[in-house]
This record gives C-alpha cells, structure tokens and sequence, in this order.
C-alpha cells in the first residue's frame, strides 16, 4: 500500500520527482492515477517509471528551460512595482550619506531630528508613482541586456542566496520575446540555475527595459559578483519550468 511506502521525495527546480521506495521495485498498476487524484488540476503526473536507486533528478540533469511570462496589464504592474522599489532604493541611499530627510519626491531635506531620517524611515515615505509616471518598457534594451548573459559566468549576483558548492553556470540562451497578444516572455535555457536566479534575471531585466538601468548593468554584476545592484526578485508565479 503506498501507506506504508518509506517514500523520500527530492523536489528544487524540477519537473522531476523521485521516489524511494523500500521493497521490489515495481511501479505500482495506476499509481500516476492515483497521484493525479489529489494532486491541484494545473499540476499532473504524465507516467512513472523506474530508474536506479542512486539516480539524482538534480544532480544529472543536463540542461533545463524557464520562461517567464506575463501579459501586458502584468507588465504595467510589474513596471510600477519594480520603479517604486527603484524610488525606495535611492532615496534610501541618499538618506545613507547625506544624511538628509528624503521628501515625497525624494529629494532630501534638512533640520530635522537625526531620527526622522533613518533610512528605513525615509523608505517607507516614498509615495507610489501613479501609472502615467511609470517609464515604459523596452524590449530592445532587455534583449540586448540578455545577450550578456549567454556563456560559461559566476553567477552569484543572481541568486537569492548561498550555499551551492559553485555558483558557476552556463547559460545557452536567453531571450525576450512578445507576441502578438502582447504576451511578454524571459525564456533562458542553461545547465543549471541557482536559488531564485531566473526570477532575478527577469527582474534585472525589467529595471533595464524600463531605463533605471544600462544594459551594461549585466556585464557589472558577472564581474563584481555584486547582488545589491540587480533588480528585485520578480514574482514567482509567472515562473514556468519548461524542461
């Protein structure tokens, strides 16, 4: 009975999932049935089969696909989201230095206690831009920003955090494309990706298209390693693993 199963179940970034099983190794008659019985209806077990017991879906995977995809009232938000935490961001820094109060535009202002300017504090008093401020999105420049990630890098800007042995990744491909519904897609296709690294790459990118930054911000962060410069992680739910 699958009750009685000592299951291990190995699941990070896979479509993949691999079960131990104690006993005869025989795939049980209707056991993707029975998973697709209580499993949500977007989520479905296509076949079982056997493998060997040291077989890591992880470890030998030699290549996977993410897109990331939204459509264009997501992309408006997106945008807004990521230019109000680029606002927040600046205006954090300069409180930072200068030790200024940042005003709602976020220009710094003086005579005020030394408390009221904490950085935190100035954050939190960055109003949210109103749509018609928001700067448009660029596909050129988020493809051209793509580009630079293609080939063999240390990718430890891109990831969320620690703890891989090597945070060194290659990249095959990595597009931006829209279609004619105005669907957006950030597809990218390497040997292997870190913690949230994707959904990093597709913020990055987006704070590219909407001009808070350079297409050359890609090359600074494979060569300075530095996290503190990327864009924030965008939402995980428009996170497809494609393959």
């Amino acid at each position: 009975a699958l009750a009685e199963e000592r299951a291990r179940i190995f699941l990070e970034e896979s479509k993949t999932i691999l079960v131990d099983v104690a006993g005869t190794p025989t795939v049980p008659c209707g056991l993707a049935a029975a998973f697709n019985l209580v499993l949500p209806p977007d989520l479905r077990v296509l076949s079982v089969e056997l493998s060997a017991r040291n077989f890591d879906p992880l470890g030998e995977t030699r290549w996977k696909r993410y897109c990331y995809s939204f459509d264009a009232p997501t992309g408006v938000s997106l945008c807004k989201s990521l230019y109000w935490s680029t606002l927040q961001d600046q205006a954090e820094a300069i409180a930072a230095v200068g030790g200024g109060n940042a005003g709602e535009d976020g220009a710094l202002e003086a005579g005020v206690d030394e408390r009221e300017h904490m950085p935190e504090k100035v954050r939190h008093r960055v109003p949210a831009p109103d749509d018609a401020s928001v700067p448009p999105m660029h596909l050129d420049r988020m493809q051209q920003a793509a580009r630079l990630l293609v080939g063999t890098h240390d990718f430890a800007a891109f990831q969320a955090k620690g703890g891989r042995v090597t945070t060194v990744r290659t990249i095959f491909s990595c597009t931006v494309l829209q279609d004619e519904t105005g669907l957006v897609s950030i597809t990218c296709e390497g040997d292997g990706f870190l913690y949230k690294m994707v959904r990093i790459i597709a913020g990055t990118l987006i704070k590219i298209g909407i001009g808070m930054a350079d297409p050359s911000l890609i090359s600074e962060m494979l060569r300075t390693l530095n996290r503190s410069i990327a864009g924030p992680p965008s939402p995980g739910k428009y996170l497809t693993l494609m393959h």
